[in-house]
């Protein structure tokens, strides 16, 4: 009997390699579990994987070097565990089918690699809450399936890429980072777009009149920033803001999504 499924949510989990494992699709192993330990290299062996979670569980060590051989793998969620070591070790970057690949909530840290730009199918980068440091290479522009990038609460530094305006993405987050610079114009080219958040940064610069062609634009905070000048009267086409950010009250914006920078009244 070849097992193509393994769900898990409550007891106590041992892995033990069996024959049957040679088709395995999906391994699910929840939260219930805390479950302790590192990953071993002999995972490589699961190559016909296509989902592995291990979402909310207690596992410690790196992401293993034998990832690379889970060359059918679509998704990876080791959110919410205590991993250490490289957030996008070359391991994960060789996996050409990975379609969501999601490491909040870790202790994971260096930089992000140039290598990741080999992840065309990627639609799902969520990192935040680790320890990346560096800046974002400029080939993150190569993605162009991404839709959501969360890569918050990290120690990211120097200017955000140009390049992400030459991607149909609909989330990005990156606020509590060190990104210098002005906030690039490309950004308010995305129509796709309905969250941006890049508050509590080092970003300066204006906000330009493009912004109101975010018309799908639901969350846009960019608070406790040094942006200087007046608010563009366009924020006015925002329609979608106003309606999902009600609480908020568009005529006070400058008291809430704008707050603690040098901004002004409108233009």
């Amino acid at each position: 009997m070849s097992i193509k499924v393994i769900y898990y949510v409550s007891g106590i989990f041992t892995f033990v390699w069996s024959d049957n494992f040679f088709y395995l699709c999906w391994m699910y192993i929840s939260a219930v579990n805390n479950l302790k330990g590192l990953i071993p290299n002999e995972v490589s062996v699961l190559f016909t994987l296509e989902n592995f979670n291990l979402f909310a569980n207690s596992i410690t060590g790196i992401l293993p070097r034998g990832l690379a051989g889970l060359e059918n793998l679509i998704s990876l969620d080791f959110q919410q565990n205590l991993l250490i070591g490289p957030a996008i070790p070359t391991s994960v970057t060789r996996l050409s089918t990975l379609v969501s690949y999601r490491v909040s909530n870790n202790q994971l840290g260096e930089t992000i690699p140039t290598e990741i730009s080999r992840l065309r199918n990627l639609k799902e980068l969520w990192a935040g809450e680790n320890n990346i440091s560096g800046s974002i290479p400029s080939n993150i522009g190569d993605l162009r399936n991404l839709k959501t990038v969360f890569i918050n609460d990290n120690d990211l530094e120097g200017k955000i890429p140009t390049e992400f305006g030459l991607i149909p993405l609909e989330g990005l987050v990156m606020n509590n980072n060190k990104f210098l610079d002005k906030i690039p114009s490309q950004l308010f080219n995305i129509a796709s777009l309905n969250v941006i958040r890049l508050d509590n940064n080092f970003l300066t610069g204006t906000l330009p009149v493009a912004i109101g062609q975010l018309t799908d634009l639901e969350n846009f905070r960019v608070e406790n920033n040094s942006l200087s000048g007046q608010i563009p009267r366009s924020i006015g086409a925002m329609t979608s803001l106003g309606k999902r950010e009600f609480y908020v009250k568009s005529a006070c914006v400058c008291k809430y999504w704008f707050r603690e920078n040098f901004l002004t009244k409108l233009i």
